[in-house]
């Protein structure tokens, strides 16, 4: 099962990075020191999406409709206190998830999914790096399973992810069909069913190790994270009222101001 993901794994050893260099890996390197985050300077977090943050935010413009800068930053601070929120609801959802597994560390638990020996894609797992191109690959194992796809100049015309696996795996045997006839008498139903067991147990490994990071984004004691609900509620309620009286004295003044026209 992870004899193919061992393999990719040894051939990127030599292109190792000597650190990030995108300004997303950056960002992330960045925000390594953070604790728990809730009160933290930058809102989003390495795994948080930023889309999602602003829809959140589009919607709530949208809803409450405020008019200038003021009306604005209180908007945003509704929102920035229900994403909080948001983050503290997930966090104690996944500390239930890892109270209720069987007792085993989530590294051990992944190295039972994807292998003890295949160290760079465990680091990859436990960093959170990659679950995005596995997610795809996966997509499109599916895809070419359910379209019963069986010659590879099909998968090299409209699975370009797959193929590019299967081009890495072949490189020992020289050629692509070498590499089916070899480990899988010739037949690319035999490797893709193979793939799709092993992206779909690595899929699991980023899920754990998700989980497992979520659940330790709070401190441990429960006093603290009532603190910081009570904190949240009181931060979104001051910006909900703010928010109220700066709409009210604006249509007040609208109103003052037509009645001193109409007179």
């Amino acid at each position: 099962m992870t004899s193919l993901d061992k393999s990719d794994s040894n051939k990127k050893n030599a292109r190792k990075s000597t650190g990030p260099s995108t300004r997303e890996g950056k960002a992330r390197s960045a925000a390594n020191a953070l604790n728990h985050g809730i009160l933290s300077r930058n809102l989003l977090l390495p795994d948080e999406d930023a889309a999602e943050w602003e829809a959140l935010l589009t919607r709530l413009v949208t809803e409450l409709q405020p008019v200038g800068t003021l009306e604005q930053i209180l908007v945003e601070r509704i929102a920035v206190a229900a994403w909080r929120q948001r983050r503290l609801v997930r966090v104690e959802t996944a500390r239930i998830q890892v109270a209720q597994r069987p007792a085993m560390s989530t590294e051990t638990r992944i190295k039972v999914l994807v292998g003890a020996e295949n160290t760079r894609l465990i680091n990859e797992i436990l960093a959170g790096i990659g679950e995005e191109d596995r997610s795809r690959l996966f997509e499109e194992l599916l895809a070419a399973r359910s379209a019963k796809v069986s010659d590879a100049e099909v998968v090299k015309a409209s699975y370009p992810h797959i193929w590019e696996k299967l081009v890495l795996h072949s490189s020992p045997r020289g050629s692509v069909e070498a590499f089916l006839q070899k480990d899988y008498q010739g037949s690319l139903d035999r490797y893709l069913a193979v793939m799709v067991r092993s992206q779909a147990d690595i899929l699991n490994a980023y899920e754990f190790a998700r989980i497992d990071k979520a659940a330790h984004g709070l401190p441990a004691a429960p006093e603290l994270i009532s603190r910081y609900q009570s904190a949240l509620d009181n931060d979104l309620y001051k910006a909900m009222r703010a928010l109220c009286e700066a709409q009210r004295f604006r249509r007040e003044s609208l109103e003052s101001t037509a009645m001193v026209v109409s007179e």
